[in-house]
C-alpha cells in the first residue's frame, strides 16, 4: 500500500510525492547528491507532527534535530 504519511526528502527538503520513495529514479539521486538534513528537518517541523522515527546505527539525527528545534 502507498504510504499514508508525507515523507521529506533528505535531498533537498522537499515533501516526496505518494510512491515516488519507491521509484529507482528517486534513489538513484538520493544516493547521488549531497544530504540536506537541516532542510528535510524544517520541512518536517512545518507540519503538526508529534513523533519522529530515526531508523539508523546511532541517534546521530535525533541530536541535530532537538538542537535544531531548541
Amino acid at each position: 500500500h502507498p504510504a499514508r504519511l508525507p515523507f521529506a526528502s533528505s535531498v533537498d527538503g522537499s515533501l516526496i510525492a505518494a510512491g515516488e520513495w519507491l521509484s529507482a529514479d528517486y534513489w538513484v539521486r538520493h544516493v547521488e547528491a549531497p544530504v540536506d538534513f537541516a532542510a528535510a528537518w524544517r520541512t518536517v517541523c512545518a507540519h503538526p507532527i508529534t513523533h519522529a522515527l530515526e531508523i539508523g546505527a546511532g541517534p546521530v539525527l535525533t541530536t541535530l534535530a532537538q538542537a535544531m528545534s531548541e
